[in-house]
């Protein structure tokens, strides 16, 4: 195929006998969230061949890196009117506790608590708390 965007009309540049492979990589940063399409044009060499039999197969593996350790699942239990708030943080001193009064879209200001797990909540009003790496 010639350079540049191809158009309907355009013929391949050689006749395949044999099928072969090719492997291509697309980086993440190429993908967007949600659907993601790949297609496949193919053009024919010669427009009075009458071999028109065109095969096509797709495999796609996923090669990822964890980059950061998983959270640790929170547990919220009361005691009265005191909410307990702990987590299992292996390994000891990995994870620390942050709160906010107002959950943004953008930009929410997290503030963090001194406590270690498990952490007693004596703070009046409406808290949402989540963990995060110290």
């Amino acid at each position: 195929m010639r350079s540049g965007a191809a158009a309907a009309s355009d013929q391949a540049a050689s006749h395949t006998v044999t099928p072969s492979c090719v492997s291509i990589s697309i980086p993440a940063t190429n993908l967007v969230a949600g659907d993601n399409v790949l297609a496949a044009e193919v053009h024919q060499f010669d427009s009075a061949d009458s071999d028109t039999d065109v095969y096509l197969g797709i495999q796609m593996d996923l090669v990822y890196q964890v980059t950061s350790a998983l959270p640790p699942k929170l547990i919220s239990t009361r005691n009265g009117s005191t909410n307990i708030v702990s987590w299992k943080s292996p390994p000891a001193g990995v994870w620390g506790l942050e709160y906010t009064t107002n959950l943004l879209k953008t930009n929410t200001v997290w503030t963090a608590l001194p406590n270690a797990s498990p952490y007693t909540n004596t703070m009046s009003g409406r808290k949402l708390f989540r963990v995060h790496i110290k």
